[in-house]
């Protein structure tokens, strides 16, 4: 087909290739000519499938109308044409992380997710999870080292502050983690000797 290769994750009919992320689904299609201009074209992604009409002799035909296989964020989809002979339309998954078995539903071309790669990258995920990951990671290296873990650094850190505030039985003197006690998560302290 011209334009049209099968893609990851995804796969390959007559009329479309598809592919997928965890994120996104990405779709190529063949036109029925290679003349073909945006104005047309018109395009109508729902959240539930989409229409594709082509101007045919001044009228609008529809060349393709198919339900998506799982729902999708329309307003973070756009379609685009390539070349005049293919349309390449870009949809976000609205259940991220949910893998498609095939484009639309009941079209006869399924895949099985065994041949899909699901891993993702680390930089695919939102920051907070990443600053979550590499907490945990920092955390890890440390215990192995025999370090403080960041929690451990944090409590260290306000009983330091504790330690020398005004009113504190231990102001004026150098801090001495030694005569702090973290056992069952509450701090105790040992007096000045």
């Amino acid at each position: 087909s011209r334009g049209i290769n099968a893609e990851y994750g995804g796969g390959l009919t007559e009329q479309y290739a598809w592919s997928q992320t965890a994120q996104d689904v990405d779709m190529k299609m063949v036109l029925p000519r290679e003349d073909v201009k945006a104005s047309d074209l018109k395009i109508d992604i729902k959240a539930h499938g989409m229409k594709v009409q082509m101007k045919q002799e001044s009228e609008l035909k529809t060349i393709l109308e198919r339900t998506f296989h799982d729902p999708v964020k329309v307003e973070e989809s756009l379609w685009s044409l390539h070349k005049g002979e293919c349309i390449q339309v870009s949809l976000e998954k609205a259940r991220e992380g949910y893998w498609w078995t095939s484009l639309f539903k009941d079209d006869g071309h399924s895949i099985s997710l065994d041949t899909v790669d699901t891993t993702r990258h680390i930089h695919e995920f939102p920051q907070e999870e990443v600053a979550c990951v590499q907490k945990l990671m920092f955390d890890q290296r440390q215990k192995q080292l025999g370090l403080p873990t960041s929690d451990e650094m944090q409590q260290e850190e306000i009983l330091r502050k504790a330690w020398n505030a005004k009113g504190s039985p231990f102001e004026g003197t150098e801090f001495d983690m030694s005569r702090v006690s973290l056992a069952n998560e509450s701090a105790g302290f040992q007096g000045p000797s």
